[in-house]
């Protein structure tokens, strides 16, 4: 973790920075000729990776991933505007080809609002993603996307995080990232885990750990988890904290008690 950077964001008693405490500490504004961030591809990189390794996501195997692999294992591309269908279709597969790499990330710092993730959901499906499912359910829209891998027989759930209040605490990263697993599973990991040969996600990524140090940390994950999003019955009726969903953007008409 970097120091010296302020943490006004405060989840259940836990102490994080928020977007504009990296902002501020990087001294990076807006620019007054595109209107988006003046900020390098470096420094979101940077700042992307130090939220995910103070834990705020609740998954400690991304804490441990944050500090344990290399821009080569867990490669990034930044996106200060929406890349195009076949841009995000070639980054994706060049990462798939790639044999060292284990994870891909999209960052896009300007993305701060739910209808840029509704632009960026149509743009992912458009570069070759499926959408397994996209709902309404508990007041949340559900946004359930996937890359393929194998020959199209497994199922490489994408995660993504948001700069907006309209995901849950877990969700909310300084910078929105679309997260992809780009490698199937090579063996198990510990039975603990989601064994379905045609699953791949961000959790299964071997780290080395031997089964007794990976069951402590899938332990440390769940109560983590509950702990940010308000307890173990709060955070099974989140639907937008869940794996398995890519986004969950809270619908402002619930919020507002309107009719949609």
């Amino acid at each position: 973790m970097r120091d010296g950077i302020p943490q006004s964001v405060e989840v259940a008693g836990l102490r994080f920075p928020g977007r504009e405490d990296y902002l501020a500490h990087y001294n990076v504004n807006m620019s007054e000729t595109t209107g988006l961030l003046d900020i390098g591809a470096k420094t979101v990189v940077a700042i992307q990776r130090d939220w995910h390794s103070r834990g705020q996501n609740g998954c400690v195997f991304a804490m441990r991933a944050a500090y344990e692999l290399d821009e080569q294992r867990w490669s990034a591309s930044v996106h200060h505007v929406l890349p195009d269908a076949t841009e995000m279709r070639s980054l994706i597969k060049a990462a798939v080809a790639n044999p060292i790499n284990e994870i891909h990330s999209f960052l896009f710092p300007n993305i701060t609002q739910p209808d840029q993730v509704r632009e960026l959901m149509r743009l992912a499906v458009e570069a070759g993603c499926v959408m397994r499912e996209h709902a309404e359910t508990e007041g949340v829209e559900v946004f359930r996307l996937r890359w393929m891998l194998g020959d199209g027989k497994v199922e490489s759930w994408m995660v993504g995080f948001a700069a907006m209040q309209d995901v849950p605490p877990t969700r909310r990263a300084p910078f929105t990232e679309l997260v992809i697993r780009t490698k199937l599973r090579e063996r198990e990991i510990h039975p603990d885990l989601n064994a379905d040969p045609t699953a791949a996600h961000v959790a299964n990524i071997d780290l080395g750990y031997d089964p007794d140090k990976t069951g402590r940390l899938i332990k440390s994950s769940k109560l983590r988890a509950a702990r940010l999003l308000g307890g173990p019955v709060a955070r099974a009726n989140t639907p937008g904290a869940r794996a398995k969903t890519t986004f969950g953007l809270t619908l402002r008409h619930v919020v507002e008690g309107k009719e949609p």
